[in-house]
């Protein structure tokens, strides 16, 4: 089984909780592109094979090759739990502006490595994707759309609701190839029917 999981942040979430009870996958590819949070999160992972850290932003460009592009960050000292956590880092200097404490004195653009979701699976050699998590800030709902969903054949999807438009056209993409769909809180997951006992959790967890 592999993995991925769009926007890890420093990990101990939903994402890994999964992932410890699961207990069964070749790899586990982990996108974050603040680095900051990378000290963390390789603690928090420290015990679990076959994980790998990618620190390239994810565009939903299904046509964009490997390149660069402009990422907005609130850029703390360090990473801290309680409001220092980098988790609206984004492609949109909106949100980030918007919903980052201390944007007016520590907010910053930079020039970040760039993969679409393709990429993504070919650099890591990827012959399939069974779980699949997203947590982009806006960027969710866009790579999903653009994805050829029954190539993939997802077993669980999982993405935190940005656009009620999107949302919707993405639900009845899923429905059309047979998957359930529910909400939770701000979060929609689909799944295979046969792996519904795999997501009796994550309502508790999200």
């Amino acid at each position: 089984m592999n993995l991925i999981q769009l926007g890890a942040n420093v990990g101990n979430d939903h994402v890994q909780k999964f992932i410890e009870g699961y207990n069964n996958f070749s790899k586990i590819i982990l996108v974050e592109p603040v680095a900051k949070c990378h000290p963390t999160l390789k603690e928090n992972y420290k015990d679990i094979n076959n994980v790998h850290i990618e620190s390239s932003v994810i565009v939903s460009d299904p046509n964009a090759l490997p390149g660069k592009v402009d990422f907005y960050i609130v850029d703390y000292p360090e990473y801290n739990f309680d409001v220092e956590n980098f988790e609206v880092s984004s492609l949109h200097e909106d949100i980030t502006r918007s919903r980052g404490i201390k944007w007016d004195e520590l907010g910053r653009k930079l020039q970040l490595d760039s993969l679409n979701f393709e990429s993504l699976v070919s650099k890591y050699n990827l012959d399939k994707v069974d779980f699949l998590f997203c947590d982009i800030e806006g960027e969710d709902e866009k790579v999903l759309n653009n994805l050829d969903l029954s190539k993939y054949n997802f077993k669980i999807v999982l993405w935190e609701q940005n656009d009620d438009k999107s949302t919707l056209t993405l639900k009845q993409k899923f429905k059309e190839l047979k998957y359930k769909v529910e909400q939770i809180h701000n979060n929609v997951i689909a799944y295979k029917e046969e792996y519904e006992n795999h997501i009796q959790n994550f309502e508790q967890w999200l």
